[in-house]
């Protein structure tokens, strides 16, 4: 089994690398922008989605990883 160095200095490694980080950043931005136009549905909906963000559990979680670098 290659060591996680051998892998990424590799050309198809690091295309790997790019083409999951590419998914995940589409997968994001679809979310995003599903997620802003609830808005259009109306305010009894975007209240609901509003309090479906704050009941996620993973959401410290997400503040702590993405806060901590500041």
């Amino acid at each position: 089994m290659a060591s996680r160095t051998g892998m990424f200095s590799t050309s198809v490694g690091t295309k790997i690398v790019i083409g999951i980080t590419r998914i995940a950043l589409v997968l994001y931005l679809l979310i995003h922008i599903a997620g802003n136009l609830v808005v259009f549905l109306g305010p009894a909906a975007f209240n609901k989605y509003a309090y479906t963000l704050e009941g996620n559990p993973f959401l410290p979680m997400i503040e702590i990883g993405c806060c901590s670098s500041s």
